[in-house]
């Protein structure tokens, strides 16, 4: 709709984005995009949405892509079309 201003256009996966999350660590708030690329992209919308992290490691497209709170952390859930879930620690750079 017209009613709308376009405010960035994200480019960067090469494949279809299948989903897209935000999430806080401490008190920054992350964006976690994933795609058939295979790839999770974490950017910061406080920094013009600068890139973080690509996260790589599925072999076959990433379907969907979760945040949850364990304790005082959130943790991110990955799930792929190569039959894996991927559990991921922003506090720990995600390894």
């Amino acid at each position: 709709s017209d009613d709308y201003k376009l405010l960035y256009t994200l480019k960067g996966h090469t494949y279809w984005v299948r989903n897209i999350i935000s999430f806080q660590v401490d008190d920054n708030v992350q964006l976690a995009s994933c795609s058939r690329d295979r790839t999770i992209r974490i950017l910061d919308p406080s920094d013009d949405y600068k890139l973080l992290y690509t996260l790589k490691g599925h072999t076959y497209w990433v379907r969907n892509i979760i945040s949850f709170q364990v304790d005082d952390n959130v943790q991110l859930a990955s799930c792929s079309r190569d039959r894996t879930i991927r559990i991921l620690d922003p506090s720990d750079d995600y390894k």
